[in-house]
């Protein structure tokens, strides 16, 4: 599929042990804000959030440049 590899929040935090379940859901939930929406890093199925790993760790790489 691309090479586009998807994880629910709980197995991307395992596959990350840097980052939270907890600051993960916490960026979700205000991904609208944070632009984490726009760099195309989740993907909503219904109730159920998906994580783009490859979009999300270049959005977090990039929120230094922000500042």
């Amino acid at each position: 599929m691309n090479g586009i590899t998807f994880y629910t929040i709980r197995q991307f935090s395992q596959a990350q042990p840097a980052l939270s379940e907890a600051s993960i859901r916490w960026q979700v939930f205000n991904a609208e804000k944070n632009g984490l929406d726009k760099a195309g890093a989740i993907r909503r199925a219904g109730r159920r959030v998906y994580i783009v790993a490859e979009r999300y760790l270049a959005w977090l790489d990039g929120q230094g440049l922000a500042a």
